[in-house]
């Protein structure tokens, strides 16, 4: 007893850990995220300009992330990573002093005193001061189907939200919009209210000009309309106004409209949405078109202007539009529009009466980062699985940030395509005329995506460079580029389908560090490349994504796939060795199949291995298989010689029986047949060693190393 004791205290002494953090800005993805079909949803996105520097504050992954870039949209640093105290995320909002954030958590008890709403008050340089709470607030859960709006005046903020209330008398928790008011000195709530009431409520905005609060929400029964409202600061007196009735039958939540805010000027409130047409023919589902209301501040009157004009016909989807005041007594009016295959944003200035004084646009895209107007330029960035692209609209002459339609150049001397400006590569740009003499492809720094077969079986290609925020390579982006041999990528988050098949003379990839996915057959055929080293980013590779890559000698997969697909590495006949990471939990149909590994370490995640996952591995002298390994398929490794570790009485033992083959237990280092000391003591001479066969009888935790946690678990 005391010599197993001390070998443990011995083997935990040489345990440590080790941790590195490297800072660079932070990957997410809002593109398109402003636009709503039927429900919205609260915006994570927001950018503002402080002291001659932006702040890009946006809720990702369970975090507020708050970073500061130059006013060119380069990245400075890290402000804030601040963790929100309740799991629902609401608004930011930049106030004249300080600094808001709005939070929620579901209430479904149905209790009085549980918190539903929080507020936190934080300094302009970020620093925490307080906090105010709402509790019960007869919701069931907050922000659902809708979003958060902010504003204050002298000392009073206003959050204007929605919520499911608690069940009422028909057995539902119907949805509706929801008014609280704060004070700012103290973060108390003064006051909860629905004295805007609007059911159900899709979305809602609040400004104030500083003697009136106006509201607007859009509703779908009580009432089916968008609405504007008018009240005291005291949210008392209200008057109403229903700037565009809605077709339909009240409730149906269908209704063909999406709005985002608006916006107040001197005398007159502003509204901009996109709507089908209303009527005998409406339809929820017909042609949107864009549209300002301009509504005077006593909401007497209200004038509508149609921006396009477009049919069914044309097949142009308008998406949400924004509202920006210019400055100078003018407006903004930008959106999104998709034209099956491409996006591109319109702007339209106009002025108070919604007269157009000038229209344009470009190739860029929109997000729910609403855009900023500094010095007569608007800014916004969105994001595709990757970090922030930054735009801009010069709006003297609109002159915009350059799509990379507008920014390349092809040198024909060298034979190199750079392209440049900010968004998505298309399929078929300008240069496919040149197509067969381009031999080096430099892909921007702010190019966001690659769209599918952009670059198919460009057969002179031999370089790829990819920027620092690419996002998703399409599917058969390169396919068939026989000639490429190296890709370098500073970032990728996705590789699509097909992306990269078929080019025969690929040797080097570096897989970047914020790849997440790779599509099926991503690499199938690649006959030349010689290592796969995933980063842990990375969640999911398709089925035959390696497939008959037969010079492939070095792979290192991810700790986070969870599935090694159908023959994602078959045919790869140079690969000896590979480590399966903890974490996965099922090795799919024939995913080796035809490899040249030798030896291979099943690890306990592991609970099932599909047909033929190792038939035809010739080389295959043995397989540990743990016994958390409960489904076997009768063929899943077929080789005789292939000698079994597992542990007594698995379905592995039974698997290897079944089959003729060698069985060998997992612990049993002398093969004596008992477990003991001895065996300990050997797991510990043998630490780190790079035998398979003595390592295969020593690891007992199935990790694919002989380590001191084998002995530790063998004393155990």
């Amino acid at each position: 007893m005391m010599k197993r004791l001390f070998l443990f205290f011995v083997l935990c002494a040489n345990l440590f850990i080790l941790t590195v953090h490297i800072q660079a800005a932070v990957i997410s993805n809002n593109a398109h995220k402003n636009n709503y079909t039927t429900y919205g949803s609260t915006t994570k996105s927001y950018l503002y300009e402080q002291d001659g520097f932006f702040y890009r504050v946006e809720y990702i992954s369970g975090s507020v992330w708050v970073e500061k870039y130059t006013l060119n949209g380069e990245y400075v640093s890290l402000v804030k990573q601040i963790t929100p105290p309740l799991s629902l995320f609401g608004a930011f909002y930049s106030g004249s002093e300080y600094n808001y954030l709005v939070f929620g958590e579901p209430n479904k008890e149905e209790s009085t005193q549980a918190e539903v709403i929080r507020v936190e008050k934080y300094t302009k340089n970020w620093q925490y001061i307080s906090s105010g709470s709402g509790y019960g607030l007869n919701t069931y859960i907050p922000f659902d189907a809708g979003n958060c709006s902010v504003t204050e005046y002298d000392g009073t903020l206003y959050v204007f939200t929605c919520h499911t209330m608690f069940k009422s008398s028909d057995g539902y928790n119907h949805q509706s919009n929801m008014l609280c008011i704060f004070n700012e000195e103290d973060m108390s709530l003064s006051k909860s209210s629905s004295a805007f009431y609007s059911s159900h409520s899709f979305r809602q905005s609040i400004e104030t000009d500083g003697t009136y609060l106006f509201a607007l929400d859009h509703g779908d029964a009580y009432p089916r309309s968008l609405k504007l409202s008018r009240s005291t600061l005291a949210a008392t007196s209200v008057t109403s106004k229903d700037i565009l009735a809605i077709s339909g039958e009240t409730g149906a939540n269908s209704t063909g409209v999406s709005v985002s805010d608006m916006l107040l000027s001197s005398d007159k409130c502003f509204v901009v949405y996109n709507s089908v047409e209303m009527g005998d023919d409406y339809s929820a589902s017909g042609q949107r078109n864009i549209y300002v209301a301009i509504a005077d501040k006593t909401l007497s009157k209200v004038n509508t202007v149609q921006l396009t004009d477009y049919t069914a016909d044309d097949g142009i989807k308008p998406y949400t539009p924004y509202i920006i005041a210019n400055g100078d007594g003018n407006f903004s009016v930008l959106w999104e529009e998709y034209n099956g295959s491409s996006y591109t944003v319109k702007i339209k200035i106009i002025d108070q009466n919604g007269t157009v004084i000038k229209s344009g646009e470009n190739h860029t895209v929109l997000s729910d980062c609403k855009p900023v107007c500094i010095n007569g330029t608007l800014w916004w960035y969105t994001a595709s699985n990757s970090e922030p692209c930054f735009y801009s609209i010069k709006l003297s002459n609109l002159e915009s940030t350059p799509s990379p339609l507008e920014a390349y150049t092809f040198d024909s001397t060298t034979g190199t395509l750079s392209i440049n400006g900010v968004g998505a590569v298309p399929a078929d740009g300008p240069w496919s005329t040149n197509k067969e003499n381009i031999k080096n492809i430099i892909i921007g720094n702010n190019i966001t995506g690659i769209a599918s077969s952009a670059f198919k079986e460009y057969t002179a290609l031999e370089t790829l460079s990819l920027g620092s925020k690419l996002g998703s390579v399409g599917s058969s982006a390169f396919n068939g580029c026989t000639s490429l041999k190296t890709v370098k990528a500073k970032s990728i988050s996705s590789i699509e389908s097909s992306a990269f098949a078929g080019c025969t003379a690929l040797e080097t990839f570096e897989f970047p560090e914020n790849l997440t996915s790779l599509g099926s057959s991503a690499f199938d055929q690649c006959s030349s490349l010689q290592a796969a080293i995933l980063p842990d980013s990375v969640t999911s590779l398709g089925g035959s994504c390696f497939g008959q890559c037969n010079k492939l000698k070095t792979v290192r997969l991810s700790k986070n796939i969870k599935t090694i697909n159908s023959m994602t590495f078959y045919g790869t006949s140079s690969l000896d060795t590979i480590e399966i990471p903890y974490g996965i939990t099922s090795v799919g149909y024939a995913a080796f199949w035809s490899s040249g590994i030798k030896a291979v370490t099943i690890p306990t995640s592991v609970t099932s291995i599909g047909s033929r996952a190792f038939s035809y591995c010739y080389y295959l002298k043995l397989i540990s298989v743990p016994d958390t390994v409960t489904n076997i398929a009768s063929d899943a490794f077929s080789y005789k010689k292939t000698a079994v570790y597992c542990f007594k009485d698995s379905s592995a033992e039974e698997f290897a029986v079944n089959n003729s083959m060698t069985v060998k237990y997992i612990g049993d280092v002398d093969e004596n047949g008992t477990f003991d000391a001895a065996d300990s003591s050997l797991i510990l001479k043998n630490n780190d060693t790079a035998d398979a066969q003595i390592n295969a009888s020593c690891d007992i935790n199935c990790d694919g190393k002989t380590d001191i946690l084998d002995a530790i678990a063998s004393l155990k």
